[in-house]
This record gives C-alpha cells, structure tokens and sequence, in this order.
C-alpha cells in the first residue's frame, strides 16, 4: 500500500530514478556548453558505475526512458554548438533524436555485455 501512495507502477519508480540519477550527472558536470573529453570520460564512467540501474531499465524494456533522459542532456549540451545555429527546430529535434538513439544503444550494450569488460577498462584508462 504504502508504494502506491508514492507510484503508480514500477515505470513511475524507473522514471523517478532515472530523474535523479540524470540531475546528478548534470549537476557533477555542471553543463553550459559542448562535452570536452574529460566530461565525455567522466560521463561514461558516471554511467557505468550506475550500470545496475541501466541493466534494470533494460530488462524492465525502458531503454525509451534512458534515451530520452540522453536526449534531453544532449539537446542542452548542443544548443550552444555554433555548427547547429542554422537548424531550425525539426532539424534539431532529429540531430539530438539521431544522436541519442545511438549513444543509447552503445551505453545499453557496453553495459550490459558481460565479455567486454577488459574493453571498458581499456576505454577508461586511455
């Protein structure tokens, strides 16, 4: 009883710790402008020490949730990109769709595969 005072179902518990887990990455980068490699490092590993949460997401098939979580960071990071200035606001929405679509399916792979963590270390340290 007392978890539906809070949640609807398990999707608003998902929603609600994607939320908090997205205002703490943004929060620790303190986003304003482009990703630089250092962020972009600290991003990936930020993610990977949440990979429990995301191989949750993925087996509750909510990867939509994460995407779209992405694709809101990436629409803040990008609006300052001078080479976008020239899209208007379809064009936008697809280069951020496209672009979150993508480092979705990577995260989703890169944590969930088990035989690739010699990979994800080397990745790190490079």
């Amino acid at each position: 009883m007392t978890f539906y005072r809070h949640y609807q179902n398990i999707t608003d518990v998902l929603t609600s710790e994607m939320t908090a887990m997205i205002d703490e990455l943004t929060t620790k980068l303190n986003i304003t402008t482009v990703v630089r490699h250092e962020e972009l490092v600290f991003s990936m590993q930020f993610l990977k020490d949440h990979g429990d949460f995301i191989k949750i997401l993925v087996l509750a098939q909510q990867q939509d949730l994460l995407r779209d979580n992405i694709a809101q960071v990436l629409a803040r990071l990008s609006a300052n990109k001078k080479q976008l200035q020239d899209l208007n606001s379809r064009e936008f929405d697809y280069y951020v769709r496209y672009h979150s679509t993508g480092l979705t399916g990577v995260i989703v792979d890169w944590i969930t595969k088990k035989n690739n963590q010699k990979h994800q270390r080397n990745w790190l340290l490079s």
